[in-house]
């Protein structure tokens, strides 16, 4: 598939069979046919990230839109069809964000946020509704960290953490540093409440 610029990491949703949303390392989301030849396969272009899309998600129960979100911290929702202007963004971490995800059976997302040499010892994670409502819940995680990390895990994995929605129930899961600095994780599951969920 051309992406008429070289590229070090992607990060895609599948909208159905062939079409695909991409997002990539200088910001740009790119809606591919992959039913088309391949010098028109890119149908559509969405310019707003500044910096690194960290994650695209497509969820049909929100209309045929998608949520990307940029390691800059900016969560932007997007329609699959219409303008290529993001329909809502919400500036969530203003230091960076690590992970974002959306709960496949609400319209809910979540976001925790970037290690920083000022803040390492905390994470921010925010669940958040698909709305313009404040936030579900805001929880301030800590790390156990001593020092900020010399170096991220990978080059092309800029995070100390991950997170993830379960696909059954109404849980997530935090997966932390390990307080020894290796690459393990800890991995944490709260229950989330019903409150807000559309």
């Amino acid at each position: 598939m051309p992406t008429r610029r070289p590229k070090f990491w992607i990060s895609a949703a599948r909208i159905c069979g062939l079409v695909v949303i991409i997002g990539f390392t200088d910001g740009l989301v790119k809606l591919f046919d992959r039913r088309l030849e391949e010098e028109d396969a890119i149908v559509r272009s969405y310019h707003g990230h500044q910096s690194w899309v960290q994650n695209v998600e497509y969820r049909p129960r929100i209309g045929g839109r998608f949520l990307s979100a940029s390691l800059a911290g900016e969560v932007r929702l997007c329609g699959a069809r219409g303008s290529d202007k993001a329909a809502q963004s919400w500036d969530l971490h203003h230091a960076g964000l690590s992970t974002f995800d959306v709960y496949p059976q609400t319209g809910v997302f979540a976001t925790t946020s970037a290690l920083t040499p000022a803040n390492f010892r905390y994470q921010r994670l925010m669940i958040h509704p698909i709305s313009d409502s404040p936030p579900l819940t805001t929880l301030n995680l800590p790390l156990g960290l001593s020092m900020y990390p010399s170096r991220p895990p990978s080059t092309y994995i800029p995070r100390y953490t991950s997170f993830a929605f379960y696909l059954m129930e109404m849980l997530y899961a935090i997966g932390q540093p390990d307080v020894s600095g290796a690459s393990n994780v800890l991995l944490i599951e709260q229950p989330l409440t019903t409150s807000g969920f559309s």
